[in-house]
This record gives C-alpha cells, sequence and structure tokens, in this order.
C-alpha cells in the first residue's frame, strides 16, 4: 500500500492492526475500558460519561469527547396492530413523552430534541415540524376520540376490536442491557399508566430483538437510526417496498403517495425541487406518527491518550481509526 508513504491524511492507513472487541453489556464494557483492557468506547451511556469526567485515572488516561451524531433515537410503533392503526393512539402516546425530562435526566443534558426523520445537523432538516408536547389531558382527549374509553372500571382503557372487548395494554420492546432505552420505557409506562394505558416493558436479547422486528411481532419499540451528512434517501426506512422480512420499514409506513415521493427525492437534481420535497415528506412522516421521535444524542466517547491523529468526528462510529498512530 503506497499511501502509507505520502503525507496526505485522507489516504493514510497507518495501524498494522485493528482489534474489536464486542461487550453487548453497557458496565462489563465501561468497566474493560478503566481497566484498559480496550482503548476506545463510544456510545458510553451519559451517566457514566458523567463519572468518567470526574474520575482522575480515566482523564488521565482516555480524552474524553462529545461530538454531535448524525442519530437519533425513537419509539416505534406497529401501525399493523389494531391498538395502534388509529393515529390518534399514537399521537396520544406521543404526548406522554416529555423530552426535557429524557435531556436533562437520563442525557445529563447530552443530546438534543428531535421531531422527525431528518437530523437538524442537515441543511433539508425541516424546523417547522408539528412538535407534540407533554400533555395528559390532549392524550386523554385523543383516546376517547378514537373510541378507547373504560368500560369496567378497571383503570384500563378498552375498546370493542372485531366483535371483541380488547384492553389498551401494550407491549414495550427494547435492547436488554441499554440503559438509556430500559429508562425511556419507564417514563413512558408510568405516565401512560396515568391516562388508562398499560404498558408491559420488554428487554430482549438483540438476536431475539432482531428476529421480532423481522416479524413484524411488536407494539411498541424502542430504538435509534444511525445516519450521514449525505443527502437523506427514505426508501430503505420508510418505502413500503421495505415491509418485508429483511426491510426495516419495521412499523409498516407508507403507501402509495409516500412511495412516489421518495422515488422522487431519489431521481430529482434540480436542488431547489428536491428541497420542497424533503420538507413535504417530513411533514407526511409526521403527520402519520409511526415513531415517536425522541432525541439525538451526543456521541459520549473515551479515546486511549496513547494515540495522535485520534480525533472525534460526528461520522459514525466517531473517530477515524486508519489515523490512529501510537505516540
Amino acid at each position: 500500500w503506497w499511501g502509507d508513504n505520502v503525507d496526505v491524511d485522507y489516504i493514510a492507513a497507518y495501524p498494522q492492526t485493528i482489534l474489536f472487541k464486542i461487550i453487548d453489556d453497557d458496565n462489563n464494557a465501561l468497566m474493560s475500558l478503566k481497566e484498559e483492557e480496550i482503548d476506545v468506547m463510544t456510545f458510553i451511556s451519559e451517566d457514566d460519561f458523567s463519572d468518567l469526567r470526574e474520575n482522575e485515572r480515566a482523564l488521565s488516561n482516555f480524552n474524553l469527547y462529545t461530538p454531535d451524531a448524525f442519530a437519533y433515537r425513537y419509539i416505534g410503533m406497529n401501525m399493523k396492530s389494531k391498538k395502534l392503526e388509529n393515529v390518534k393512539v399514537r399521537n396520544a402516546l406521543a404526548h406522554l413523552i416529555d423530552k426535557d425530562v429524557i435531556i436533562d435526566e437520563i442525557c445529563n443534558g447530552f443530546a438534543a430534541p428531535v421531531y422527525g426523520p431528518v437530523s437538524p445537523l442537515k441543511q433539508n432538516y425541516n424546523p417547522n415540524l408539528p412538535k407534540f408536547g407533554f400533555d395528559l389531558d390532549r392524550a386523554k382527549d385523543l383516546l376517547s376520540e378514537a373510541g378507547w374509553i373504560d368500560s369496567d372500571g378497571d383503570n384500563v382503557l378498552d375498546k370493542i376490536i372485531d366483535g371483541d372487548k380488547i384492553d389498551l395494554a401494550l407491549k414495550f420492546t427494547y435492547p436488554q442491557g441499554k440503559q438509556f432505552y430500559k429508562d425511556v420505557a419507564q417514563i413512558l409506562k408510568d405516565e401512560a399508566e396515568r391516562v388508562g394505558i398499560k404498558i408491559e416493558l420488554h428487554p430482549s436479547e438483540w438476536s431475539v430483538l432482531q428476529d421480532d422486528l423481522k416479524d413484524r411481532d411488536f407494539e411498541l419499540i424502542c430504538l435509534g437510526w444511525g445516519q450521514t451528512p449525505m443527502l437523506d434517501d427514505f426508501k430503505q426506512i420508510w418505502h413500503t417496498s421495505s415491509i418485508i422480512r429483511d426491510g426495516t420499514n419495521y412499523v409498516s409506513f407508507g403507501n402509495e403517495q409516500t412511495d412516489r415521493l421518495i422515488d422522487l427525492i431519489r431521481e430529482t437534481m434540480d436542488d431547489e425541487k428536491r428541497q420542497e420535497m424533503y420538507q413535504v415528506f417530513q411533514e407526511m412522516v409526521v403527520r402519520e406518527h409511526p415513531y415517536i421521535f425522541l432525541v439525538s444524542p451526543k456521541l459520549c466517547m473515551a479515546i486511549s491518550k496513547k494515540f495522535k491523529n485520534a480525533k472525534p468526528t460526528s461520522m459514525r462510529p466517531g473517530y477515524w481509526v486508519r489515523l490512529f498512530q501510537l505516540k
């Protein structure tokens, strides 16, 4: 590889060997970092990151960074579920989430609110999307308008669906071992109970969760998407052609109109026209509310001080490992 002999960063590739260690539990990963069993860790939980900032040993061994991330976290709602097919129910659930609480108490301030499927860091972001603020009374009204009432006095809303009385009880699935998702799930559970919705928390191992996603065997699911600074291509996540087992339109969003707009965005070369379509599509997504858009987290990360040229970036995974050099 001749590039190693050229002093130009964009073609440099300095490491001879790179070892990636997969640790699927946040606590175990943090312990490995503190013991210097790993040199780089990204996606550190906000609480743990705050603790690292006060840890003299960690500060002596690692540089700590919080670059903005092209990513967002969300609660996906299965639009094929009889309980969630009415947009008023999905809107009501959105009104049960207080994003300020998530940012301040879960993320320790290392996050910003998001309201749609495009990163606020991007030029094609629509800043005029409706913002569904925390509002229990509005949630109750929407649920009532959707036909959900407490007919038997058990403090859980119910409705006759296909001839059977169904309680508004929803299964909330999230990745096991991930504190952020667990905390969000608990917040929604507590607020939902106040308006007559029963939430069952279901932490799941990643392999099992992936199968549930592919089978669309979930009602509520809390996950995140990573993005790039490039123009958004909505086809993978939002086109109805992705409502297949190996597709990632997990919530079954879309119709002929949204599909057509996605296709037009992909083939339109005129920047102004494409920008208009981007704005419209974001409005269409929020109008149907397949996701409760939560926050865009800062990327809390640590990089060993043994390296030079190790700088943070908003691009996943948050660093350019090919530039790392031992001091």
